[in-house]
């Protein structure tokens, strides 16, 4: 069977579990009805065990996340929260210490998050420019990208794309669907996010991405995101 255990904490969504282990749950049946055997188990985690409390204060019980065995743990699922319980989690040393090695169990681990906070969708002009980009534009954009820490204006980019600044901006709106500012910044606020994720300093990642001094990078990111960088590191910063 394939094993599924879900990671719960005080103050958690509900529905963060309870979805997710009913469609499994519903897969199960299925298969029963074929006259087949279930396909998947299921578990619920939790740094000490016993009966953990939802948001909702409906409570459900769990194992201590160090009793499971690695065949147990195919796929791995933290399950989501609002901002203070999540903040309270990840400050939660006992689930610190066992989310790794629990994580080193599993083939695969994610995150369940019943509602998408607003400044993901603000992440997506990157990605759509590299699917949506022309040849004459492919280069410069993975330039861009490498070079986050350098002079990205406008009169620079042009210059490198060997035209002038009117043209160069006509151009690179047509083929990338925003702005060369508006990229450059959405470029640098991505690589900001992935940097502030594995708990690198405000200092290095404002240095690395082009938004130095901290304060740049925290005035662009609560104004482009509606989030403090540092608030975004505690939240989704590596355990």
């Amino acid at each position: 069977m394939h094993g599924i255990v879900f990671v719960v904490y005080p103050g958690f969504e509900l529905l963060d579990a309870s979805g997710p282990t009913s469609v499994f749950n519903g897969a199960n049946r299925a298969l029963t009805q074929r006259n087949k055997p279930p396909f998947y188990s299921i578990g619920i985690a939790s740094a000490a065990g016993g009966p953990v409390a939802s948001s909702s204060r409906v409570a459900v019980e769990t194992r201590e996340n160090g009793t499971f065995p690695p065949e147990d743990v195919a796929t791995l699922l933290v399950a989501g929260a609002e901002r203070e319980p999540l903040l309270a989690a990840v400050s939660d040393a006992a689930l610190r210490k066992a989310l790794p090695s629990l994580a080193a169990k599993a083939d695969r681990y994610g995150w369940v998050c019943a509602r998408r906070p607003g400044y993901q969708s603000q992440f997506s002009p990157v990605l759509k420019a590299q699917v949506k980009r022309d040849s004459s534009f492919g280069e410069l954009i993975s330039w861009i990208q490498t070079n986050l820490d350098q002079q990205l204006d406008v009169s620079s980019l042009a210059e490198r794309a060997g035209m002038t600044e009117r043209t160069f901006h006509r151009r690179f709106v047509a083929a990338t669907g925003t702005t060369p500012a508006r990229f450059v910044e959405i470029a640098r606020l991505d690589a900001a996010r992935m940097l502030l994720s594995r708990g690198r300093s405000l200092k290095s990642v404002a240095a690395e991405v082009g938004l130095f001094p901290p304060a740049r990078l925290t005035e662009a990111f609560e104004r482009r995101l509606g989030i403090a960088p540092r608030l975004f590191r505690d939240m989704h910063g590596e355990f």
